[in-house]
């Protein structure tokens, strides 16, 4: 189900009909030119010069209906000045009782130029029940150096392949558009002002073309920019401020570029995109739109190169439906929701951008739609950089040497259910070197980084035919961890840290339940008792039913890696049903999923009940109960990992995406408050100390850690795992419990 449903468009009937009256229009009327005969487009236009507001026949007098008349005969090219005389100290204003009409005559290309008058020329056109200014018929028209207010449905009416060139106009007031154009008519506008007309500033209809450059459209009812047909746009260094529902609203197939553009505050969204309509945005600003900075559906298209969306309420970009997104070297930043967010079959190309700040995910997908992300930044994102919650069934997303940086939660979030491709799994760490499993023939891409982020690209390798690899802790440094993806086709999974420099503060809680990493947060007790199985132990994990396929999958791979992590200590499988042998001396582990809302699960998402005797051994029963979601089918399979890993004798350490076994305790501040999607580095190293061999009469900490048969590489640091305070307390042991009765106690 979307998380949004869009709201309809209304587009008035009146704005997309021309539907102009013969009788409005303006009779030309007849005139003289004092100049002599001139050929057809010449390049030194006769200057007719307006000198009386009202008509006459006083010799030597023309008004403005006199010049555009004399205009219209003269095949060559006018243009019309205003005498200075007509001006007072607050400008001059001309009330046309009809429109303006520039159609096909003899007339060449004809201006009307309002410069001479200090204070400003304004033509009020409220006196016009339709348009002002109508021009069509191929004329060629040039506005320079004044105002146009107000118009009955439109201030100017483009029609029938007329061109009109507009410099240092404000266009403002109209009761509809400020401007309409149909047919095949072209606009080019330079340093004009568009403001606060009814619905669009600029309203474009079938084959018509524009140009806009350094530009001001602000305040206008529902956009500053309209397309729809086939119409095509180029702006340049123009600005659209607080206009109503859109700063541009695009469909049918119309086409818009947009460079060197700022597009602020539009109520719905910055730019609207619909059916096939196209937008191209070069070193553009869009911002502080109350609800979207972008929004494209249908099979509407957008390109950003180099331009930065920021400060949405709601989401920076939306694309639902077949709608496709091109990101190069552009920013998402500091939106409210989302930076990014597709819905059905759309798709995301990005390349060199970065996605900061945002209030939830970085760029989210959802369903079926597709991404690529190559050489992004994600950073300060409120969850993931980026959200695949696809449960298995969606598109698929390739990431590939993009970096992240304190997102609130793991880099990539594939959802769940998802086990497809593989995220890299540590099997065996003998000294330095670690093993790891990934997809057969997967490219795998390794990152340093202290907190399990990516906060540096390393380098890049492939697993082999069984998808097996191998990284060398020597490549981490001090304070940092490896982590990596893999990507099978064109779909990457989450990280996972596989390697990493040693840390007994790490190991501590892992193998002890002590520490500052774990759960009590206080300093390490040397003499806490591990616990563990004895070597040879056989263990079935027992479900009587799976709630799901995927959780079905995930327990066989889980339980199947159990003797590579112990180093063949204890061996396991997972058994679906109740039928078939069990092998003699196993011990049996029940896995059952319960209701949420069972006391038995105290509110948590998995509880393992167990008991051990006073070598610190387990002893069966042992027992894991896990949560069914909601709908059984989307049952989270990870929260088995963790109760696995205590089945096994792992504790809590809180150290977030570095192991597994985060438990209900917040990280410490320095680390991501997120779960990494399977066992860590750290959880597989603590698994071959803890079932070591060399361990056998061992039940201290203290004589665990020093019997390891894995070698320091280095000074123990990790990350930033580091107590808080510089000083830790000591404790005395505690008293050693009485003989050898069984203990039994729970563990989340």
């Amino acid at each position: 189900m979307r998380e949004f449903i869009r709201l309809g468009r209304t587009y008035p009937g009146s704005l997309l009909g021309i539907g102009l009256a013969t009788a409005l229009l303006l009779t030309l009327g007849a005139g003289t030119r004092s100049s002599g005969p001139r050929t057809e487009g010449s390049d030194n236009p006769t200057l007719i010069v307006v000198n009386s507001l009202a008509p006459g026949t006083e010799a030597g007098k023309t008004t403005l209906a006199d010049a555009i008349a004399r205009a219209a005969r003269d095949p060559a090219n006018n243009t019309i000045h205003f005498d200075v005389a007509l001006g007072t100290p607050a400008g001059l204003v001309i009330r046309p009782a009809k429109p303006l009409v520039f159609e096909a005559g003899n007339g060449g290309h004809d201006r009307i130029d309002g410069g001479s008058i200090a204070a400003g020329l304004v033509l009020d056109l409220n006196e016009c029940p339709d348009a002002g200014i109508v021009v069509g018929g191929g004329q060629k028209l040039t506005l320079e150096n004044l105002t146009l207010r107000g118009g009955g449905q439109r201030a100017i009416l483009l029609k029938e392949g007329a061109q009109l060139t507009l410099s240092q106009v404000t266009v403002r007031d109209s009761n509809g558009p400020g401007l309409a154009a149909f047919g095949k008519a072209t606009l080019t506008a330079s340093q004009c002002r568009f403001l606060n007309n009814q619905t669009h500033a600029v309203e474009l209809h079938g084959d018509t073309t524009a140009t806009l450059s350094a530009c001001v459209l602000e305040g206008n009812g529902q956009s500053a920019l309209a397309l729809f047909d086939q119409a095509t746009l180029q702006a340049r260094d123009c600005r659209m401020d607080k206009n109503g529902d859109w700063n541009v609203v695009l469909t049918h197939s119309s086409q818009a570029d947009l460079t060197a553009c700022t597009l602020r505050q539009g109520r719905f969204a910055g730019i609207d995109l619909s059916e096939n309509a196209v937008v191209r945005c070069d070193g553009c600003v869009i911002e502080e739109g109350r609800r979207f900075g972008i929004f494209a559906t249908d099979n509407a298209s957008a390109e950003l190169i180099k331009t930065r969306l920021r400060k949405s309420a709601g989401r920076g970009i939306e694309l639902q439906e077949r709608a496709r997104l091109t990101l190069t070297e552009s920013v998402l930043e500091n939106n409210g929701e989302y930076g990014l967010i597709l819905f059905g079959h759309s798709s995301v190309t990005a390349t060199g951008s970065l996605f900061a700040g945002n209030g939830a995910h970085g760029a989210s997908l959802r369903g079926p739609s597709t991404g690529q992300f190559i050489h992004c930044g994600f950073t300060r994102n409120r969850y993931s950089g980026i959200g695949c919650l696809d449960a298995r069934d969606g598109g698929k997303v390739r990431v590939s040497r993009s970096l992240f940086h304190k997102n609130g939660m793991r880099p990539i979030y594939r959802g769940p259910l998802h086990i497809d491709p593989l995220v890299p799994t540590p099997l065996t760490i003998n000294d330095n070197i670690v093993e790891c499993l990934a997809d057969p023939n997967a490219t795998i891409e390794l990152y340093l980084d202290r907190v399990g982020e990516a906060g540096k690209y390393l380098r890049t390798l492939r697993a082999d035919g069984r998808g097996r690899f191998q990284v060398s802790c020597a490549e981490v440094p001090d304070g940092y961890v490896l982590t990596a993806t893999s990507t099978i086709g064109e779909s990457t999974s989450e990280f996972n840290v596989i390697a990493g420099s040693r840390s007994d503060a790490v190991l501590s809680a892992l193998i002890g339940g002590t520490g500052p990493l774990s759960d009590n947060g206080h300093g390490v007790d040397f003499e806490a008792a591990a616990r563990r199985w004895k070597p040879g132990t056989r263990i079935v994990f027992q479900l009587d039913k799976s709630p799901s396929t995927a959780i079905e999958r995930y327990v066989k791979f889980l339980v199947a890696l159990i003797g590579e992590w112990t180093d063949g200590a204890i061996t396991a499988e997972a058994r679906i049903g109740t039928t078939g042998k069990i092998e003699a001396g196993s011990v049996i582990v029940p896995v059952r999923y319960v209701a949420s809302n069972s006391p038995q699960l105290l509110g948590l998402g998995g509880v393992t009940f167990m008991k051990w005797d006073a070598q610190g051994y387990f002893q069966p029963p042992m027992e894991i109960l896990l949560a069914l979601g909601t709908d059984p089918a989307e049952t989270c399979p990870r929260v088995l990992a963790h109760e696995v890993g205590h089945v096994l004798g792992l504790g809590h350490t809180r150290v977030g995406l570095l192991s597994r076994m985060q438990g209900k305790s917040p990280p410490n501040p320095q680390f991501v408050n997120d779960f990494s999607p399977m066992m860590t580095y750290y959880d597989v190293l603590a698994l071959q100390i803890l079932h070591d061999p060399r361990n056998k009469g061992c039940t201290t900490l203290r004589e665990i850690l020093a019997r390891a048969s894995r070698p320091r590489p280095r000074p123990e640091t990790v990350a930033d795992a580091r107590p808080v305070t510089t000083a830790e307390p000591t404790f005395s042991p505690p008293p050693k419990s009485a003989a050898s009765k069984p203990q039994r106690t729970r563990r989340r």
